[in-house]
């Protein structure tokens, strides 16, 4: 999926307008933080950690200019086995488990992971700096490390209006389908 095709399906799959999608990718790309490269037919493929970075920057921004900053913290959001006890995919109740946002986002939008199954939405709560995977078994929080917990609530995080990003898997699935097309169909069936 071409640079402009990408733009276009997260802008129409996620609700957001297109010039919104556009000032996140430039300011991303312009940090190295999305694939960049030539442009029109010589532009790469996008991947799907470009998904994931575009879903976590549009879940937990509502501002461009703050994209690369936001991207960059969300990111790295560990899970947390200890929120969700028996809860969720087997991967949320490891405790061993090392794995970050962006690299479970990553996972499912290659449609290689068998920890993605039955996955329904994804929340991302700005002001307590966390994302929560729901599945139909349960859920998954991802949040940071404890000097951060301390900062937000020395902030006056942890309280007051709470602004939640929330997307339904089937965005993020068709998203995915169309990443990977080139995978699923061949080739010839990536310029149609």
């Amino acid at each position: 999926m071409k640079p402009g095709e990408f733009i276009n399906a997260v802008s129409e799959l996620y609700r957001v307008d297109e010039m919104t999608v556009v000032q996140h990718v430039r300011l991303l790309k312009r940090e190295g933080l999305l694939t960049k490269g030539a442009r029109g037919n010589n532009a790469p493929d996008m991947t799907p950690m470009d998904a994931a970075r575009i879903t976590i920057a549009l879940l937990a921004t509502d501002k461009p200019a703050h994209t690369v900053e936001t991207v960059r913290k969300f990111s790295e959001l560990s899970v947390n086995a200890n929120f969700y006890p028996a809860e969720g995919p087997e991967f949320g109740n490891d405790k061993k488990c090392n794995a970050v946002l962006e690299d479970i986002l990553k996972e499912y939008f290659e449609f290689q992971s068998d920890r993605m199954i039955n996955f329904e939405a994804i929340e991302i709560n700005r002001a307590e700096m966390q994302a929560t995977m729901i599945f139909e078994s349960g859920r998954v929080m991802f949040d940071g490390s404890l000097e951060q917990h301390l900062s937000i609530y020395k902030a006056g995080g942890n309280g007051g209006l709470q602004t939640i990003g929330r997307l339904n898997a089937s965005a993020l699935q068709s998203l995915a389908i169309g990443i990977n097309r080139h995978k699923m169909f061949g080739e010839d069936m990536s310029q149609t």
